[in-house]
């Protein structure tokens, strides 16, 4: 829920360590740098959030408000992404849900595939940078995650864009879509 772009931070617990485990565990720790002070007051606040009795009252109906609204806007992105994909010719793609990330699958014809191969490139590495060319999109080739052999994907991310922009963005993927279906 934390997990917005930026903010960067985490922590991990041991237990049942022998007091030699722990101080080694603790000295490579130590050398490497700290992450950026609103990665760490996030990592508090995901740990730690404000609770009645602690805080005033007004604090933790703020947190627990923008909490609501954080994990609301990127539910409601993630079925917005889902949807559009599923309506996108020759893409499919599972239902996005608690995670920042959708990772639909295009379908290629294999002269496109046997076209991109020849080229020596991957065919979703060349959708991808055809998408970016020509609509300013960015995403990430499947390629790039060791996707299971003969199947395509791009990764991209609900996390920052408005809902508003967001529907924008996806009208011109879809737009970009199908007349790159067409071509190819």
């Amino acid at each position: 829920m934390m997990g917005e772009c930026g903010l960067r931070g985490g922590y991990f617990e041991t237990h049942n360590l022998s007091d030699d485990a722990e101080a080694l565990i603790f000295k490579l720790k130590s050398i490497e740098l700290c992450s950026n002070t609103i990665g760490q007051t996030a990592v508090e606040l995901m740990v730690n959030p404000p609770a009645y009795g602690q805080e005033s009252d007004e604090t933790v109906e703020q947190y627990q408000r923008e909490h609501k609204e954080l994990f609301c806007a990127l539910k409601d992105k993630a079925q917005l992404l889902t949807s559009a994909f599923n309506d996108m010719q020759n893409v499919s793609c599972t239902e996005i849900e608690g995670a920042m990330y959708g990772f639909p699958r295009i379908h290629f014809s294999q002269k496109f595939i046997d076209e991109a191969h020849a080229q020596g490139v991957e065919p979703d590495f060349k959708y991808c940078m055809d998408m970016v060319n020509q609509t300013g999109i960015m995403t990430v080739p499947g390629s790039g995650f060791w996707q299971e052999p003969g199947t395509y994907h791009f990764r991209i991310t609900n996390l920052v864009t408005p809902i508003q922009k967001m529907e924008t963005v996806l009208e011109n993927l879809h737009a970009f879509n199908k007349k790159w279906q067409a071509q190819h």
